[in-house]
């Protein structure tokens, strides 16, 4: 796959042959020269590849720690990361602490190009089996999640947590039926504005292996996962399925 004007740097603090690691981190600039900084979380063996994609504003790649590291002993192959200006990749000159509007008003398009260059790293670890993808996204990542899967072909099942989706995403759903969702939000989170949009979202697939998991309580996003302990081995449950059936 070429880059063009994008310098890759990988750096396994973990070290490479320690593949009993919890995770190997790295960094990659981005092409405006952007360091933004992720966990890979493998067992060294060849098999599903998932992305996931952490809350705005609020989220960092930590937020999925316990579910990458779940995944992995299951076999999945499993890549987290901060957006710029979050977690990790915040910077004296990129930080959406600072000021919410103006960060997105810049930064907008460059997380998801941050989005599709994790996306391509992902992709080209030799563990990956690359027709095997899945992508897990939360809260504006929904949104996020949606648009990657549609410009690329090998995304074979979404995880949608509390977000929203623009009318491209439902279309997208709506005519690629073969594509799986798994869709979960909490009745109490935005007067119950998320659970009518993953609930929209999921009417959009046909696909018959979908599940729609709407709490009364809960949070946003991310917060599901702690609110719910049993919703990581529901996921992982319907990852493995889809991806590695018995």
């Amino acid at each position: 796959m070429k880059h063009q004007k994008i310098l890759f740097i990988f750096i396994f603090l973990a070290g490479l042959s320690d593949l009993s690691a919890q995770s190997k981190s790295f960094h990659f600039l981005s092409a405006d020269r952007v360091r933004v900084y992720g966990d890979y979380f493998t067992k060294g063996k060849k098999g599903p590849g998932l992305l996931l994609v952490h809350m705005c504003n609020i989220g960092d790649r930590s937020h999925y720690k316990s579910l990458a590291t779940k995944l992995k002993k299951k076999g999945f192959n499993v890549l987290t990361f901060d957006f710029r200006g979050h977690g990790e990749s915040t910077t004296n000159q990129l930080d959406v602490a600072k000021n919410l509007n103006k960060f997105w008003e810049r930064e907008n398009n460059g997380i998801m190009e941050d989005i599709r260059l994790a996306y391509e790293y992902l992709l080209e670890r030799p563990e990956v089996d690359s027709n095997s993808i899945a992508v897990v996204g939360a809260s504006c990542s929904v949104k996020r999640a949606l648009q990657l899967a549609s410009n690329q072909k090998n995304i074979k099942a979404l995880i949608l947590m509390s977000g929203q989706a623009n009318e491209l995403g439902i279309n997208y759903l709506a005519n690629n039926p073969e594509i799986a969702v798994f869709g979960a939000a909490a009745e109490d989170d935005g007067q119950g504005l998320s659970s009518a949009w993953i609930t929209k979202i999921l009417n959009a697939s046909t696909n018959k292996i979908n599940q729609k998991k709407i709490y009364p309580t809960g949070g946003h996003g991310t917060e599901l996962l702690k609110s719910y302990p049993n919703l990581e081995k529901e996921m992982i449950s319907w990852l493995s399925q889809i991806f590695m059936p018995k």
